[in-house]
């Protein structure tokens, strides 16, 4: 998570444009501020928004789940343990 990057896309776009694009209130916006991350499903329009602005908007401003899968697309627990 990164608050401060959180606080400045907020800053940066303004709380009435993100409450339009994503049809959220402004509570929801004030507690990502406060929890210092936007909701995942938030990033594909506040991408879109940061970038026609020239915003910088990193990942780690995201609440993202960790990926579950190994390098090699496998998931962790289909790959067994060590046999003895």
């Amino acid at each position: 998570m990164n608050k401060q990057a959180v606080k400045s896309i907020s800053d940066a776009l303004g709380v009435d444009a993100i409450q339009s694009a994503l049809d959220v209130s402004r509570h929801s916006i004030r507690y990502a501020r406060t929890n210092g991350a936007f909701p995942a499903s938030w990033y594909a329009p506040l991408y879109q928004l940061c970038s026609q602005r020239g915003i910088d908007c990193p990942l780690d401003a995201f609440n993202m789940r960790a990926n579950d899968s190994d390098p090699a697309g496998g998931r962790r627990s289909d790959r067994g343990g060590d046999a003895a």
